[in-house]
């Protein structure tokens, strides 16, 4: 994550309320990905170590080193659906 703070949302737009946080530094586990109306890119993901998902727009994702969740080895990422 790049430095800041940044409010998870329900839905792939900024516009939306908030279910979570995400600080920069915090490591996030992608699960799916989507675009928006606007033509905006969306990761639906969860912090690591909790139970919170939630989406965050790309532009406030920066990945210095991928692994996946359960360590299997796959890193499909997948439009959600």
């Amino acid at each position: 994550m790049k430095a800041g703070t940044w409010n998870l949302k329900p839905n792939y737009y900024s516009t939306c309320g908030s279910v979570g946080v995400v600080r920069g530094g915090e490591r996030v586990w992608y699960q799916c990905w989507s675009t928006n109306s606007y033509g905006n890119m969306w990761w639906y993901v969860r912090v690591a170590g909790t139970s919170t998902y939630g989406w965050i727009s790309d532009d406030n994702i920066w990945s210095e080193a991928v692994t996946d969740d359960n360590h299997d080895g796959n890193l499909a990422y997948v439009k959600c659906w």
